[in-house]
Parts: structure tokens; C-alpha cells; sequence
């Protein structure tokens, strides 16, 4: 059954407070009378930054990471309004965020071997979620294609129950191609998880460098 949906913008407050606090808010209306209330992150896609191979000690978070072209990497720390989205995740059972990274001869998920025609995840971006726990793709369970996505991975919490999916809506960083880009939708029991803040960059060309940007799309919430 198709579940058909409109979608309208609104000046939203959910935690109450002064009018001048008010957020703007596209409010998702399914046919079966649930609500998705998506938050606009603020981050469209800025230009490629060519980030340094860590020295040994160093940290593979961007954040943190040396830029060689003098383009300012992403703070995802400041993609929405802290105290809204709170009350939000307060407010709501799941969340989800869709990242979008645009690359340049670098992979960010898997890279293909050309000779065999097999995919290697082993140098895939890990997320560090909003609660700072660690999302590292490479060691969640992989489902294989389904739900027409190339790949959907399953992650556990502590008490070992599914609590956040990763699905690959494509991949063409993969080829290490110029003008490539990969596309992950992240949904989550856990709105404590999301908006994603920081990612790995672990695939580096033989002079050490890798040169990618994202786009952090809306952070959307719902029961």
C-alpha cells in the first residue's frame, strides 16, 4: 500500500518559549495521520576541502583534521538549534538525518576493486552521533541491498536491540571518480543520536591527501 503524504512549512516552538525563539519546520502529513516535523540543518554543501593523512598519534575526525586548500571544514556541531532540537527529541520516538558527501578520487563508504568487482568497507567513515557514541560502518551488520538501497546496516545498543539503521542510497564515491557523491539515510529509536557531528576520513590518495565536502540535510523527528 502506498502511503501517500503533503508536507506545508510552519513557525514551530516546541519548547514554549518567546516567539523570537520559534523555529521554522516542515511538517510531513501521511495518510495514516502520523506527523514528521523535519528541522533544515543550515549546512548546504560547502566546497571540497583536501584533508592531510593524519601523522601517527593524530586524529582521524574532520574536525580535527589539517586542510590543505584553506577551505573551512564543516562544524556539524552547529547544524541546528540546540535548545528546540532537545525538546524535540524529547518529544518524539525516532529520528533521522540523510549526509551526503561529495567526493573527489576518495571513497567515503566502500571502494571497488576493479579486478574482482568486490566492494572493500575497510576504510568506511565512522559517525560520532550527538551523544558522542561512535558509529563505525564497518562493524554494524550488514543486510545487503533491500528496500531498493544498495545496503542497509543495522546497528545494537548496550542490551544488544536494534536501535539505528544506516542505508546506502548510493554509492559513487565508490569509483573514485571526479563529481562523485554517496548518499546515507540514518534512522534511529534513539533521537539522543542524531543530528550527526562529526565523521572519519580514512581513505587517502598516494600524497596523503582526500578531498570530499557533505551536506547535512534535515534532521526530522516523529512517533
Amino acid at each position: 500500500m502506498i502511503n501517500y503524504c503533503t508536507h506545508f512549512s510552519y513557525w514551530i516552538d516546541p519548547n514554549g518559549g518567546p516567539a523570537s525563539d520559534a523555529i521554522k519546520a516542515r511538517c510531513i502529513f501521511y495518510d495514516d495521520g502520523n506527523v514528521e516535523t523535519c528541522i533544515e540543518s543550515g549546512m548546504p554543501s560547502e566546497n571540497l576541502a583536501t584533508y592531510r593523512k593524519p601523522l601517527p598519534g593524530e586524529s582521524y575526525w574532520q574536525s580535527h583534521m589539517r586542510v590543505e586548500n584553506a577551505i573551512k571544514p564543516p562544524d556539524l556541531h552547529d547544524q541546528n538549534p540546540h535548545t528546540q532540537v532537545n525538546m524535540l527529541r524529547m518529544q518524539h520516538r525516532y529520528a533521522s538525518q540523510e549526509i551526503e558527501f561529495f567526493c573527489e578520487g576518495t571513497t567515503i563508504f566502500g571502494g571497488i576493486d576493479y579486478e574482482t568487482g568486490e566492494v572493500d568497507i575497510s576504510k568506511a567513515t565512522s559517525f560520532l552521533a550527538h551523544n558522542e557514541r561512535i558509529i563505525d560502518l564497518t562493524k554494524g551488520r550488514s543486510l545487503g541491498a533491500s528496500h531498493g538501497f544498495m545496503d542497509e546496516i543495522i546497528f545494537e545498543d548496550s542490551l544488544r536491540r536494534k536501535d539505528l539503521t544506516v542505508q546506502l542510497e548510493y554509492d559513487g564515491c565508490r569509483y573514485r571518480s571526479s563529481g562523485a557523491s554517496t548518499k546515507m539515510r540514518i534512522e534511529t529509536k534513539a533521537p539522543e543520536l542524531l543530528p550527526i557531528i562529526d565523521f572519519t576520513v580514512r581513505d587517502f590518495d598516494e600524497m596523503g591527501r582526500s578531498t570530499l565536502s557533505l551536506e547535512a540535510k534535515s534532521l526530522c523527528f516523529r512517533n
